[in-house]
C-alpha cells in the first residue's frame, strides 16, 4: 500500500507588520564575525557556539581570555566547557574556560586568584553568571 504523504510547504514568504518587525529586530543576533575558538580544545564545539549564539556578549571575552589568562598560566592548554544543570528547567548554562595546569594546588589558586581580581571582576563583571573560569590539575 503506498501512501501519498503532502510534503510541509518551504520557502514561504511571510508578511510582517511594522510592529512585528520592531519586535522581532530587538531579538536578532548579529555576529560581525565569528570568534575564533582556535585557541581553545572543545569537546563540544557544537553546543560552545550554540551557547554563543544565545550570549553573544560572551565572544569578547573569549577573544581576551587567552591573553589575561597567559598572564598567569603561561603554557596552560585552555579548554571551553558548557555547564548545564539538568535539573534545572531551561538552565541556560554557563561558559567555563577550564585551565589545565600541572601546578601546585596552592599556587594555582592564588594565580587564579589575581587573576579574578585584575581581569574576570572588573571586565567581566556581572557577565560572570555566564562566563567563568576554572582549573583542571592535570
Amino acid at each position: 500500500m503506498i501512501i501519498n504523504k503532502q510534503n510541509a510547504p518551504r520557502n514561504r514568504t511571510i508578511t510582517l507588520s511594522n510592529a512585528d518587525i520592531s519586535r522581532l529586530k530587538e531579538r536578532l543576533i548579529k555576529l560581525d564575525k565569528p570568534v575564533s575558538l582556535s585557541e581553545y580544545v572543545c569537546d563540544d564545539k557544537t553546543m560552545i557556539e550554540s551557547f554563543l549564539v544565545s550570549n553573544p556578549s560572551i565572544e569578547k571575552y573569549l577573544k581576551e581570555a587567552p591573553t589575561q589568562i597567559k598572564k598567569y598560566f603561561k603554557n596552560s592548554k585552555l579548554s571551553l566547557v558548557v555547564s548545564i544543570d539538568p535539573e534545572v528547567d531551561d538552565d541556560p548554562g554557563i561558559l567555563f574556560v577550564d585551565i589545565a595546569t600541572n601546578e601546585s594546588v596552592e599556587i594555582s589558586w592564588l594565580k587564579l586568584n589575581d587573576l579574578t581580581r585584575e581581569w574576570i571582576v572588573p571586565v567581566v563583571g556581572h557577565d560572570a553568571s555566564k562566563f567563568n573560569i576554572d582549573i583542571n590539575f592535570a
